[in-house]
Parts: C-alpha cells; structure tokens; sequence
C-alpha cells in the first residue's frame, strides 16, 4: 500500500474558475484489482468526500462515488493516470468539472 497527506487536488469549473484542497490519497490492490482511495476532509471543502476508486485489472481508469458518511453531496468521479499527473472527471449536482493531482 502506497499512502501520501497534503495531496493538492486542484478542480476546474467552466474553463475559468478554479480551486485547490488537501486530501489523503491511497493506493492499494485487493483480489478485484486495485483501488485508490481519495479522502477530502479539507474545511474549505462543500462536503467530505471519501472516493473509493476502483480500477479492475487491464483497465487504465479507477471509478468512484462518494461513500463518506456525512456526506452533503453524491459525486461520481473518474481518472486516469497521464505522464505522471492524475486528471479526471468529477460530477456533483449535475455540474461536471475536471480535476488534477500528483501522487
């Protein structure tokens, strides 16, 4: 298992704005493949969000919901891996953003 704090994930809504928060993000493999766990717990955040990303063996994309448990928001996450940087798709109340991180 691979674990690292103060990851900077950082969202981009509409083209334009922007903002950034800190999560615990973790790797790790289980029979079904591997996941990776992003943990949002950031005051600044609208929610806490615990994403259990799933990537099932030959596949190059880890998939998400919020499972946290006092969740304010259902959020439907994807990413992917590219040149070192994970980039992905994050869905909350209808609205689409994107989203970067280095782990």
């Amino acid at each position: 298992m691979r674990r690292r704090q103060n990851v900077q994930i950082r969202w981009l809504y509409d083209g334009e704005d922007s903002d950034v928060l800190e999560a615990q993000v973790l790797i790790r493999d289980t029979p079904s493949g591997e996941e990776m766990v992003v943990d949002v717990e950031d005051p600044e955040a609208d929610s806490p969000y615990h994403m259990v990303g799933r990537r099932p063996p030959g596949r190059s994309c880890f998939v998400a919901t919020n499972t946290a448990r006092d969740r304010t928001a259902d959020v439907w996450a994807s990413w992917a891996e590219i040149d070192g940087e994970w980039v992905g798709r994050w869905t909350e109340a209808g609205c689409t953003s994107l989203f970067s991180f280095v782990f």
